[in-house]
Formats: C-alpha cells, sequence, structure tokens
C-alpha cells in the first residue's frame, strides 16, 4: 500500500484505489466528481454509496485508509472532519468457499504518548526511503514479502506492518484507548483497526495469524465483511522461449499474465506452471529482433519470440505499463514468512530444488536465490491437500490435480517437513472471522474455565468459550452436555445468530450463572494439571455443583412452564438458567399450533432463542442400520448396524462417523418419513442391549436407529414424531404409540375419495384422524373387528392393496404410501388385532366387549345342546380340547364350529377350560371375600343388590362375559326339563370356572345359583327380551332336524338394483318380501303345530329373460367421464347380467357378470352399511 506522504493533495485518486487493490471503482469516482484527493474531503459513507454498488468491505477500506491519510494532506492538524460510521444492521452471514483466507488483524501497542508513536512512523518512513534510495544495494532480509493468492506480488512494508512487528500484543488499558472521532483519533498514527479488519486478507500484511483488536468495543463491528476480488488474466497465448542453457533452442510455451504474475506451461491445460515470474520482480521489458523481447530481472532475463510483429507489440503493450505501474522499491521476500523450507529433491526433475512453505502454500524454486527473487517454478495451492509418508526418507503431495513426490536427507526432516506441511494443510480450512468476531465481547478473550487467554474453541450449547485443553474435557463430559465445536475449523455452523447470541452471553454473563456459588477454594489455577481441569469442569458443567438455584421453581412442570413464558421475551440469560436447572426444552406448551418452546420463540421473532434452542435438542450416538430387500427371497433384512453420531435440527436427522465431524455423511428430511415404528422392548445386539425404532421413507428406503437406554429412546422417537407429524395430529403424539404415520383411507359415505389421514397404533387400538380440520378424530378396537381382510383395488392403472377394518358396523379402508409401509401397517395391524396372552382383556372380542371364544362356544351350545341331556357334565377328548384352544389362541376370528366337524362335549370342555385358566377370573379374586360376604344376607333382594354393585365394580369385559354366560346359563336352565341341567347342576360345574379355584364349595355355589337365577335382575333385561329368549328357546327345543342355509362366499358388486333378484318364499306359499327379516320368520314357525314341516326355499333357476333401460355406474372413476351414471341396456339371462349400450347393440361392453357369487344392495347406502 501507497505510504502517507506520497500522497498529495492535488494528486489523482487512481495511484491510491490502486494501492488498496480497488482500482475498478476508478471510473465510478471520476463520474461522481472526485478526481483529484482533495476532493475527497466531504467524502461520507451516504456519498460514497452514491458513487457505486461499492460492498461493506471495500467502503470500510476506502474510509478508513482515508481517515488516515487525510491527517497528512491537512498537516497533521486534524482539521478534517472524519466520518463516523454507523454500526452495521446485523445481516445473515456470508458464507465463503473454504479456499478463501480470513481476515488479519494485529493488537497495536500504544504508549500514554502518542508523540512516541508519531516518532516511530517518522523513522519507518525514513527506513522506507532508504530502502527505495539504495533498491540494488538493500539487505534481503529487511524486506517483507507477501504470498498473494490474488495477486502474488511482492510489496514494501507498510506502516502497520512495521507497527505490528513491534507490538508487544497486550490488551491496553480503558485509559490509553482512543475514540473513533475527535481530533485524538485523527492523531492515531497507525492504520485504523478497521482497515485491517474489513480488507480481504489477499491485502494484509504477512501475519501467519490473527490477533486481537486492541480497541474498543464500539470501534469494530463483528458483522464487518470480508470481501477480496481475484485479478482477471491480462493476456495469455502460445510463445516461444529461450532454453536456459542458452544453446539458441525455443521451446513452444503457453504463457499468461495473470494476477501481478508472468507464467508459462508446456500445455494451455495443465494446471501448475514451468516458471514464474513476478511483474514486480522485472526491471525492464524490451524488443529485439526476429519478434523477440526479453524480460529482466535481477537473477536471470528471459527471452520470448512471438510467430508476428503484432503478436509481440501486444505482449509488449501490456507488460511495459505493468511493470512500470509498479512501485520503485524492490520487493524480496521474506524468509521469516514461511514455516519450512530447504532443499529437496521433488520425482521429475534433475537435481535439487529449493522447497518452501508460506501459510497455505508451497513455492517450488530452483535456487534459494531465485526464491529471494521472487522467481518460482510453481506455486501450489494446499486447499483440499494431503501429505502421507512414501518411501524411507520420501513424502508426497497429492493435491486434487497433481502429486508431487519429494525426498530428503534423512528420516527426521521427512517428519519435519510432513509436521509443516499438515499444519499448512490445516490453515487452509482455518476460517479467522468467526474468532474475531466472537472475541467482540471481552469476557469472551479468556477461557470461561481456566482464563486462558485468546480460547479458539466454544461449547455452543452451554455458550462459553474455552481454550483447547479445556475443550478437550468438555469432549469427554459428551455431547449430550457439551457440544464442542472450533471457531476456526467449524465455520460452517456459526451462524451469524450463533455469533450474535455468543455476544450476547459471553463468558462473563455464563459463568454468572455456572459459578455463582463457586467457593475461592474450588477455583481452577492458572496452570492446572489435565486432573484439575478435568474434576473442575465436570464439577461445573456435569454436577452442575456450582449453578445459580432457581428459587420458587422446584417442580418439572412449574420448570416447564417458565420456559414457555422466557422463550417469547429476550432475555436470553433467564432461558439459559432455565433450561440448565431441569426444563425441558421439548415439553408441551399447550398451544396445538405452536406445541413446543421453539416454535413459541418463533412465533414471538425472538431469533436468539430460537438459536439457543435449537443447540440444546437432541444430539447423541446412535446404531444405524438399513432394511434391504432380498431380492432372491423377497424379503426384507437388516443390515450391520453402526455407530453414528446424530442430531435432530431444523427438520433434520444427520447422521456422522463422530462427534468430531462437522459433515454428515447422512441426512433424512423428516417431511419424508411416512411412518415411524417404536419398539419399546430392547433388542440384544453385537454391540450390546439397544431399544430401537425405524424410519419408514417415500423412497422405500427403511433406517433403523438404536438408542442405548429407554430414555433416550423416548425423547428421541418423540422429537422425530414431532417434526413429521403436524399440529391437527398433535393428539396422537400423547398416546404411548408403537406404529405413528400417514395412510390413504376412507370411510363413511365418501368411498369414492382416498383421503390422507395420521394413524397411531397403541396396543389394540388405532388411532386416526384426517388432515382436514373439521373432521374429528376415530378410534378402532382391533381386537373388536369382525372382519380383516386385504383386497387388491385398481388406482388407474395401478394396482394397490387395501387393508379393510369392519368393526361395529364400521368400516375403514386404508393403503399405504409405499408397498413397505404398508406390510409394515398391515402385519403391526393383525398382530395387535391377534389374541395376547390368557388375560380376558386380550382376546379378539365380538362387537359387545365377549371373548370370541367364549362367544362361539356359548352360540353352538345353544344351538345344539339345548336339548342335550346331561350337558356340561360330560367330558371332552383332552386332545380334541387342547387343538380347539391352541386355534382360539392363534386367531379366533377365523375359527368356525360346525356340528359335523365339531363334538359337543368338546366345545364345553373348551369354553370352562379357557375361563379356568385365563389370567383373571371373571369374578375378580380381589372381590371373592364380598362375594361370600353377601351370602350372610337372608333377603334375597339384598344379596342382589350387592351383587349388582360388585358387578358393576368389574372390568368392562369381566362384566361383558359374565353377562354372555350368565344368559346362556339362564336359557340353559329354562330347558331343564330337556337337558337335566338345573340351576344348582350349573352353578356346580361352573363355581370353579368363575372364581378360578380348585374345587366347588358350598358358597361359591351358592353365588353362582343367585346369579344365574336372578339374571333378569341383575343386567335388567327387559320384557321383550325375555321374550325373544323364549321364543327362541321354543323354537330351538320344538324343531330339532332344521338346518339353516348359509351363504358363505359372497362377491359384493357396486352397482344396485330397486327390485329382488332371488325369491324367497315360505311353504311356496308367497314369495318373502325383501323387508321381511328371515331369522323372524323362522322363529315363528314355533307356533306351528308341526314346525318341521316348515321350510326356506332358494329359487336356483332363473328362466325368464328381462331387460331395461338403466342408469349404470361401474364405480370406477375415468378421466372423462367422472363418477357419472350412464345410460346402459341391461338383460338379465340365465343367471347372467348382460350390458349393452342401446338396445340395438349385439355387443355388451363388460364381461358377462355371474349371480351365482354375488352379492345385491337395494341401494348406494345399504352398501355402505
Amino acid at each position: 500500500m501507497l505510504s502517507n506522504s506520497s500522497m498529495e493533495p492535488d494528486q489523482e485518486i487512481t495511484l491510491w484505489l490502486t494501492s488498496l487493490h480497488l482500482p475498478q471503482y476508478a471510473s465510478s469516482f471520476a463520474r461522481a466528481g472526485y478526481r483529484c484527493f482533495k476532493d475527497l474531503r466531504s467524502l461520507t459513507e451516504e456519498k460514497l454509496l452514491e458513487v457505486d454498488n461499492i460492498p461493506t468491505g471495500h467502503r470500510r477500506r476506502i474510509l478508513s485508509s482515508l481517515e488516515t491519510m487525510m491527517v497528512e494532506v491537512d498537516g497533521g492538524k486534524g482539521s478534517m472532519k472524519v466520518p463516523v460510521r454507523r454500526k452495521p444492521i446485523p445481516s445473515p452471514r456470508q458464507v465463503f468457499p473454504k479456499a478463501k483466507k480470513s481476515g488479519i488483524s494485529c493488537q497495536h501497542s500504544q504508549g500514554s504518548n502518542i508523540q512516541t508513536t508519531r516518532n516511530k512512523q517518522t523513522q519507518t518512513r525514513q527506513k522506507q526511503k532508504t530502502i527505495t534510495q539504495n533498491n540494488k544495494k538493500q539487505d534481503l532480509s529487511k524486506q517483507h514479502y507477501v504470498d498473494d493468492d490474488d495477486y502474488s506480488t511482492l510489496q514494501e512494508p507498510t506502516v502497520s506492518q512495521c507497527l505490528a512487528n513491534e507490538c508487544s500484543f497486550k490488551h491496553p488499558t480503558p485509559s490509553t484507548l482512543l475514540s473513533s472521532t475527535g481530533q485524538s483519533a485523527l492523531a492515531q498514527p497507525q492504520s485504523d483497526v478497521n482497515d485491517i479488519y474489513s480488507m480481504a486478507q489477499e491485502d494484509l500484511p504477512g501475519l501467519l495469524r490473527p490477533n486481537l483488536p486492541s480497541q474498543t468495543e464500539d470501534s469494530i463491528s463483528p458483522y464487518a465483511c470480508f470481501y477480496g476480488t481475484r485479478a482477471a488474466a491480462t493476456k495469455a497465448g502460445w510463445l516461444d522461449k529461450l532454453s536456459p542453457q542458452g544453446n539458441c533452442v525455443f521451446q513452444r510455451r503457453w504463457v499468461k499474465l495473470e494476477g501481478g504474475n508472468l507464467t508459462y506451461y508446456n500445455s494451455d491445460k495443465e494446471m501448475y506452471s514451468k516458471g514464474l515470474i513476478p511483474v514486480s520482480a522485472v526491471k525492464q521489458v524490451c524488443a529485439l529482433g526476429e519478434n523477440k523481447f526479453e524480460v529482466v530481472t535481477s537473477v536471470r532475463t528471459f527471452v520470448f519470440r512471438a510467430e508476428k510483429e503484432g503478436e509481440r507489440q501486444d505482449w509488449l503493450d501490456v507488460l511495459q505499463p505493468a511493470v512500470s505501474s509498479q512501485s520503485s522499491i524492490s520487493h524480496q521476500p521474506c524468509k521469516n514468512n514461511t514455516s519450512k523450507s530447504g532443499y529437496v529433491e521433488l520425482r521429475g526433475l534433475k537435481g535439487r530444488v529449493f522447497l518452501s512453505l508460506m501459510r497455505t502454500s508451497f513455492r517450488v524454486c530452483k535456487t534459494d536465490q531465485d526464491f529471494n527473487a521472487g522467481l518460482a517454478i510453481t506455486v501450489v495451492d494446499l486447499t483440499a491437500a494431503c501429505v502421507k509418508q512414501v518411501e524411507r526418507k520420501g513424502f508426497e503431495i497429492t493435491t486434487p490435480f497433481k502429486s508431487f513426490c519429494f525426498s530428503v536427507e534423512s528420516e527426521h526432516e521427512r517428519e519435519e517437513w510432513i509436521e509443516a506441511v499438515q499444519e499448512s494443510i490445516v490453515e487452509t480450512l482455518c476460517n479467522y472471522e468467526v474468532l474475531e468476531k466472537v472475541w467482540f465481547n471481552k469476557s469472551n478473550r479468556k477461557c470461561a474455565d481456566c482464563q486462558a487467554p485468546e480460547p479458539e474453541w466454544a461449547s455452543i450449547n452451554l455458550c462459553v468459550v474455552i481454550c483447547k485443553n479445556c475443550a478437550g474435557h468438555h469432549r469427554f463430559l459428551g455431547p449430550g452436555i457439551s457440544k464442542v465445536r472450533s471457531m476456526k475449523l467449524d465455520s460452517s455452523i456459526w451462524t451469524n445468530e450463533l455469533i450474535e447470541l455468543f455476544l450476547d452471553v459471553g463468558n462473563k454473563n455464563s459463568n454468572s450463572f455456572w459459578e455463582a456459588n463457586l467457593p475461592p477454594e474450588d477455583e481452577l489455577c492458572k496452570q492446572p494439571s489435565p486432573e484439575q481441569r478435568a474434576s473442575f469442569i465436570c464439577r461445573k458443567y456435569k454436577k452442575r455443583k456450582y449453578k445459580k438455584v432457581l428459587e420458587c421453581l422446584n417442580t418439572q412442570e412449574e420448570l416447564n412452564k417458565a420456559l414457555c413464558a422466557a422463550v417469547v421475551l429476550p432475555d436470553i440469560l433467564q432461558t439459559m438458567a432455565l433450561v440448565f436447572s431441569g426444563a425441558d426444552v421439548m415439553c408441551a406448551t399447550g398451544d396445538p399450533e405452536y406445541s413446543t418452546p421453539y416454535l413459541m420463540a418463533q412465533k414471538a421473532g425472538q431469533r436468539l432463542q430460537m438459536e439457543f434452542l435449537h443447540h440444546n435438542k437432541l444430539s447423541g450416538v446412535f446404531l444405524l442400520g438399513v432394511i434391504r430387500k432380498d431380492a432372491s427371497k423377497c424379503i426384507f433384512a437388516l443390515v450391520d448396524m453402526v455407530r453414528r453420531w446424530c442430531t435432530l435440527e431444523g427438520g433434520f436427522l444427520s447422521y456422522y462417523d463422530n462427534e468430531k465431524n462437522a459433515t454428515p455423511i447422512g441426512r433424512v428430511d423428516l417431511s419424508d418419513v411416512v411412518s415411524l415404528a417404536i419398539n419399546n422392548t430392547e433388542n440384544i445386539t453385537e454391540t450390546g442391549t439397544v431399544f430401537t425404532f425405524e424410519l419408514y421413507l417415500r423412497s422405500q428406503r427403511v433406517l433403523v436407529f438404536g438408542a442405548e437406554t429407554s430414555d433416550a429412546h423416548q425423547d428421541w422417537t418423540l422429537a422425530i414424531a414431532k417434526c413429521f407429524v403436524p399440529a391437527r395430529a398433535d393428539a396422537l403424539l400423547r398416546q404411548d404409540s408403537e406404529l405413528i404415520g400417514r395412510l390413504h383411507y376412507k370411510e363413511g359415505h365418501d368411498l369414492y375419495h382416498w383421503r390422507m389421514g395420521w394413524f397411531a397404533l397403541v396396543a389394540s387400538e388405532l388411532y386416526f384422524c384426517s388432515a382436514d380440520e373439521d373432521e374429528e378424530e376415530g378410534v378402532l378396537q382391533l381386537k373388536r373387528l369382525q372382519e380383516l381382510t386385504v383386497s387388491t383395488h385398481m388406482e388407474g392403472d395401478e394396482k394397490i392393496q387395501v387393508l379393510i377394518m369392519v368393526e361395529s358396523g364400521r368400516t375403514v379402508y386404508i393403503h399405504g404410501i409405499t408397498k413397505q409401509d404398508f406390510a409394515l401397517w398391515h402385519s403391526s395391524i393383525q398382530l395387535a388385532a391377534l389374541t395376547d396372552g390368557m388375560a380376558l382383556g386380550n382376546q379378539q372380542m365380538n362387537k359387545n366387549d365377549v371373548p370370541i371364544i367364549v362367544d362361539s362356544c356359548i352360540s353352538f351350545v345353544t344351538q345344539y345342546g339345548l336339548c342335550y341331556e346331561g350337558i356340561y357334565q360330560k367330558n371332552g377328548d383332552p386332545g380334541r380340547v387342547a387343538q380347539l384352544l391352541k386355534e382360539f389362541t392363534m386367531n379366533a376370528r377365523v375359527v368356525k364350529l360346525r356340528a359335523q366337524d365339531h363334538r359337543l362335549e368338546d366345545v364345553t370342555d373348551t369354553l370352562k377350560s379357557f375361563l379356568s385358566h385365563s389370567e383373571d377370573a371373571v369374578l375378580a379374586k380381589e372381590l371373592y371375600p364380598f362375594w361370600i360376604s353377601a351370602l350372610d344376607e337372608q333377603d334375597e333382594k339384598v344379596r342382589v343388590q350387592k351383587y349388582s354393585s360388585y358387578i358393576q365394580s368389574l372390568p368392562k369385559v369381566n362384566r361383558s362375559t359374565l353377562g354372555a354366560l350368565l344368559q346362556h346359563l339362564y336359557r340353559i336352565q329354562r330347558c331343564s326339563h330337556i337337558n337335566q341341567m338345573s340351576t344348582e347342576w350349573l352353578a356346580c360345574v361352573f363355581s370353579s370356572c368363575l372364581f378360578q379355584t380348585k374345587g366347588h364349595t358350598a358358597q361359591e355355589t351358592r353365588v353362582v345359583e343367585d346369579l344365574i337365577n336372578n339374571y333378569i335382575q341383575l343386567f335388567s333385561v327387559n320384557e321383550e327380551q325375555v321374550r325373544q329368549m323364549e321364543k327362541e328357546n321354543s323354537f330351538i327345543t320344538r324343531w330339532k332336524d332344521t338346518t339353516l342355509l348359509s351363504i358363505e362366499k359372497q362377491v359384493r358388486w357396486r352397482f344396485a338394483f330397486t327390485y329382488p333378484i332371488f325369491h324367497l318364499s315360505l311353504c311356496s306359499e308367497r314369495p318373502l318380501h325383501y323387508k321381511e327379516k328371515i331369522l323372524e320368520q323362522v322363529l315363528d314357525w314355533s307356533s306351528l303345530e308341526d314346525p318341521s314341516s316348515a321350510f326356506l326355499t332358494k329359487i336356483k333357476h332363473l328362466n325368464f329373460i328381462k331387460g331395461e333401460q338403466l342408469k349404470f355406474k361401474d364405480g370406477s372413476s375415468k378421466l372423462l367421464l367422472g363418477n357419472k351414471f350412464q345410460d346402459r341396456y341391461l338383460v338379465l339371462q340365465d343367471k347372467k347380467l348382460l350390458l349393452y349400450k342401446d338396445i340395438k347393440f349385439t355387443n355388451f361392453d363388460f364381461p358377462a357378470w355371474h349371480f351365482i357369487l354375488a352379492l345385491c344392495f337395494l341401494s348406494m347406502r345399504l352398501q355402505m352399511k
């Protein structure tokens, strides 16, 4: 950069802008009327914005340089009014590529006497002038070299550099901090810190790492931007270059003038040059004969030849102005700027070369003299590079474009080179922007635990800045307590909000909570041992021994309630205190739309609250596996599970190799999750006991995660479910679900349109709700399903599987988003609908909540055993009884008891065995003393009242089962004159079954006898029901040889007729009206003198032909026709239904439909029911 003394008031500003590396704005300044330096006196930030659309960093660079240089123009009087720059409003942080270097700043040592510093500046100017006058005789070691990727130029040492070399890196006292405005600010001899801070790294002095600026917190904005522009290539083309051997041999080379360097290559496609000549090192460029020109440096002369005179002149027109525009001061590199240098052997080149590591790149030179002169073979950027050991004394540096293999003299030297290269590679990943911004808060300039200066690490969830040594012990606490990130390497996570959070909180405020009750004797000393450091950090953060105690917040509910109230306010310290005191960041807020504290903070617009809650969400170690389909076996298999570090952030579940990695190896968008399967039982794996859950995705992938503890398993499944289940279905999250997700379904009167619904499977109950707001939640009792079948439907050209569930007259159809999803729900629902153990509540039920096994046995015995003498006293075959019990236990819904297949004694023994061996007695064992004590009452009415109260206290299943059984026994004893089974005998048989005692006693028998005799009063049976039972008993006992006809297999059609197809008649006297109930008519036969003479006939043959024009719809939805009815001519002939477009047509539209397997409905409404 230009020195202050080199700028005159009448001098054009082009050279000044060039020194700032901003020559692109020279024309904009000229158009705005700023041509000379004196024109800039009235320039302010607002006027600068009117000049051109200049980025923030460039504006800061111009104004900061202008402030310093105006002092010289005004003769040091300080009369120039310096424009006051306002602190910029925070905006989303720019994310720069890894290859970009961060900005650099340094601390300037200031004394109390400004004149002393001014004297140093005067001495520095004199040194510079001496260097300029003795250009050829200057000492190489006194010159400063900057390896600039954008400009690659040799620069003179500036005032800021000289001051930086002399600074003591000590924090100034408040009395020495100068204001950014006023005379004292103008009197500062060094460049404004803002100038350095806002400059791109390519423009900064060659310091290896930044240091904290010694300015007040108002002097540098933590949101200052970093900008840098890469100079475009000025000239490129093919030239002949004279061989360095001097034998007049020219070699074809691709030559480029780019970024202040003249480089040449073997071809125009190579990445790395054969030679590099900085323009600043060129003394002159002059023309020679035969279309040649030479480039002269202090070390050697390079001769190039063009094919044509005009081409040579083009090169001269470009090179000569570039050389003449350079400063007259000679530039030479400084070896102090290199981390390591020396002679090595490079594979592919003869002899040894001089290799030097400079920050984030390395230079290959022929000799150290070339290095000092700025000449090089090539410069290689180490971004995305790696280094490894090869052979015994060699090492290899691999870049994305080429590998360089070097050899040294000893193994020790090789290790030194490898270590130095690795440090340079790490430096390419560093970003000092975050570091400087976080350090803007003074309390963040020291470690929160050990007070070490310049900490470079942070715990992003605890909001503390820590040093490298303490960061290692924070990692041992685990990510559940402290999430450690680097402020230099992990720049991708440092959003503008996170930086602002650290600036707002700071170590001082954090320790006001964490060390509120820290006794002096427990404080960590300045240089603690690793054991002392580990113990202190554990007590401070894990055990929370010294934290501030919140008063009046003693329960979890109170903490959660206080957290919900705090997140909508800007006080982040209160939220931090609540969370670290035990408040749940995922607690329910009571608001269905904003169900978590994070959503409440988002609603209130509290960005910092959101950021803090975001980083205190769940993260931890999981076992991750993938379920894939085996195509050869058509089964699904779980791939081996591996340990992964997982985080749940912003609706994404990310997993990493370990917690140290910043880049995830995989990410799941939770909005793509269709189902979440939760396994609440522990599984044994090779790594130990885990609790698993599965994520089913739209892409038909299935991911399996395993948590090490049940608490972590529950927290993660709830958090994941909240991410993909909408607020409309929030009620499902409150259930202890085994399976939750979305399905297509239809029910009710709209059976033609699929709707999206959210389902949750809890034990044997299936909860569901529609995506529509006005729809109510529904629930299906799976153990009470009367039908559970899978059918195949056509949706357009695609076949889909549909699960049909019928429960208490309600029919629900569902099908999945994917095939795997449907298979999961089908198997889970089927399993939940099965019998689960021997408890009454775990049995498959009928619509009256009576176990199907009890209902089936009672119905069979009532139909076939009512007239059987000694029923329930005869024993069945133990083998057949055991087999029948097994069938009922597997799936009672499919067991059909038939007289030709099952014996009556086997069925009665099955019923008694089930009641005796169920896990809970029908009359409840805990009520046994009460049942027996009721016998003390002599009055039967009083006993009945007590029995009634005991029955009401029974569980619902026990009460309904007892009612069905007593009704059956009541009917049996009403026919005791035929079957010889009196109430006393029935009580003797069933007392041990109902009480589950080893043998019956007189007291138990009396209780059961009372229950049977008083069944009508105990269960409030009305007279109509009693007459119906008597009627059925009379029919069964008088009509013994009648067999009822049933149609077991039927096919449903989606069209309806308004006239009957099958005519049923009684005694061939009249057709049976379609509204008449067949069973009632059959029961009326008992009033006939000879009931067996009556019979029911189904007409099997239809010998008539009927045709009529009717409205028709086949139920499928077509694009053009929709769901409209169409006119068709229907013909009924030979048990077939034929459809024609018109009466004149001879070819029917659809295949003939056979009525043998058809079920016809009188209307669409009847079909829906």
